[in-house]
């Protein structure tokens, strides 16, 4: 392994080998690129940029607000301290942001996020990703897969879709927002799954109506719910109290989210 170390007075730019490298900066502001092998680059101190590149790479931001990019194959990303932007891109990538408010995005593959602290927005991208955010109050978002997102809030009021795909929402303790689009899904173990819908929840409805939608029970703690211009299934519900479907107290807001 070659070992490359940034000075400890100045900025500086490190350039990894075709070998698997040890990038490390120190205080300054610095850029580190593993180019080929499998690296591990650590920017300490400062605002700094991290690319992997090729390779299954090992990028630790450090203290500061980071910019920290996987690039090919399974990398491993961890913010630390600051607010973070962790970018896996290809390959099946696990991403932590630890402290700070950080920002998330999987890209291809099937990757696994952590939020950790703050309020941290994350986007799953392609692939069966898992997504978490932790402590805070997040958005996630899970992207384009079609069957096996697995999304959960954890602690806050958080705001969780699965665009129009299928997978599992669970927004944990809090006030929280799930997202539903109209499903494109045939099977109905391809639609999404809300687990654990709780009365201060709301269910936020993109391109539909909140008066074509039905709310029915389907066992003790299960429900579904319908469009009903088009019968279609939206999505399902474990674990709500059936009292919440008897007095019609499952909440709908219309949301716009054109931008996403």
């Amino acid at each position: 392994m070659v070992a490359i170390i940034a000075p400890d007075d100045r900025d500086a730019i490190l350039l990894g080998t075709a070998d698997n490298d040890e990038i490390l900066g120190k205080e300054g502001n610095d850029y580190l690129f593993g180019l080929e092998g499998n690296d591990c680059l650590t920017g300490s101190g400062g605002r700094d940029l991290l690319s992997g590149n090729t390779g299954n790479d090992s990028i630790i931001g450090g203290e500061g607000n980071d910019l920290c990019y996987g690039g090919q194959n399974d990398d491993l990303i961890s913010g630390n301290d600051g607010n973070d932007f962790l970018y896996g891109d290809l390959g099946n990538d696990i991403l932590n942001g630890d402290r700070g408010n950080d920002y998330f995005f999987g890209g291809e593959g099937n990757d696994t996020i952590q939020g950790g602290d703050g309020n941290d927005l994350i986007l799953g991208g392609q692939g069966d990703d898992s997504l978490t955010g932790g402590a805070g109050n997040d958005f996630i978002w899970g992207g384009q897969s079609i069957i096996n997102d697995m999304i959960d809030g954890g602690e806050g009021n958080d705001t969780l879709s699965g665009d129009r795909g299928g997978g599992i929402l669970s927004g944990g303790p809090g006030a929280d927002v799930y997202i539903l689009r109209a499903s494109l899904a045939t099977d109905p173990r391809n639609r999404p799954l809300i687990s654990g819908y709780q009365e201060t929840d709301v269910i936020g409805l993109a391109g539909i109506s909140v008066n074509d939608v039905a709310v029915t029970r389907t066992g003790r703690f299960e429900a579904r719910i319908d469009q009903i211009s088009t019968g279609a299934v939206i999505a399902s519900i474990y674990g709500i109290d059936s009292s919440l479907i008897f007095n019609n107290q499952v909440r709908f807001l219309e949301v716009d989210v054109g931008l996403i």
